[in-house]
């Protein structure tokens, strides 16, 4: 793990370009080389199934990348010259090409959009793709690079084990960031009978959501005792989670979910948090598998 990099998909757009900066920024703060990817998608000739070859790809396609990735490497080597930058150009699916790379990886690093080489890294294709599959957490970073810089990192917490993974990278997170750290986790009350001649179970509301409460402080010490620099704040809303955690990115720098969860943090497919996050935070959101 100590030689594995930080691998950031680039593909000279707008959104990679700031994904550069972020995957700059992260390898530094964890002293790792960065790797550079370029992926070609192979093009599919008319009323074949298979992908042409790589070698008859346009030249003038495979001639740009390798210029985007020269240009890409410079603009590293210039702002962050303490990174070792290394970069790759390789032929096939982006999807399952990041997904493969991730697992040496740190950290994969993928933009929200993307055009040319990572053709379609729109959120709901190509990064949505990676952030459910990769074998490493995945930051897709939303809007700028410095975005939200100087807020907290929040994590969504339950009790799934997901979610405790999640945290201890959320924790790392605020450490090498130095920034302050937000535990938020959503719960529902139990609703009331709607039926007149049912009797009412006997539950109190408040010491449900005190039990809540308890239980999100008790997994957060654990881990904050850890990172004694870290200052936590813990959030218990009621409510849906995903509208909870997109309203605390607000003014974030990150925020940090498990790839599966429990209750109110389910797995990573539509209407899902992860899923809801990628669509509507405000800041760059990571993707952590168990």
């Amino acid at each position: 793990m100590e030689d594995f990099p930080v691998v950031v998909g680039y593909d000279g757009s707008a959104g990679a370009r700031v994904a550069l900066r972020w995957a700059l920024d992260e390898a530094a703060g964890r002293m790792a080389p960065l790797r550079l990817v370029f992926v070609v998608e192979l093009p599919v000739t008319a009323g074949s199934m298979y992908p042409m070859p790589f070698e008859y790809s346009a030249e003038a396609h495979r001639m740009q990348a390798q210029s985007l990735l020269a240009e890409a490497v410079a603009e590293a080597v210039s702002t962050h010259p303490a990174v070792e930058v290394r970069s790759s150009m390789l032929a096939g699916s982006a999807a399952a090409t990041l997904c493969e790379l991730s697992g040496e990886a740190r950290l994969l690093v993928v933009g929200n959009r993307g055009l040319g080489g990572i053709a379609g890294l729109l959120v709901g294709s190509t990064s949505t793709a990676v952030a459910a599959h990769a074998h490493c957490p995945v930051s897709v970073v939303r809007g700028e690079a410095d975005q939200g810089r100087g807020g907290p990192i929040v994590v969504g917490f339950d009790d799934s084990p997901h979610a405790q993974v999640a945290a201890a990278f959320a924790f790392e997170e605020a450490a090498m960031r130095e920034a302050d750290l937000v535990a938020v986790r959503a719960w529902t009350p139990p609703s009331m009978p709607w039926r007149s001649d049912v009797r009412p179970r006997n539950r109190d509301v408040a010491e449900l959501g005190t039990a809540e409460r308890h239980s999100l402080e008790f997994a957060v010490e654990r881990l904050a005792a850890k990172h004694p620099s870290v200052a936590v704040t813990t959030r218990l809303v009621t409510g849906d989670a995903r509208h909870a955690l997109a309203e605390a990115s607000a003014g974030a720098q990150l925020v940090v979910v498990g790839s599966r969860g429990r209750g109110g943090f389910p797995g990573l497919f539509p209407g899902s948090v992860s899923h809801f996050l990628l669509h509507h935070a405000h800041c760059p959101v990571a993707v952590v598998p168990r």
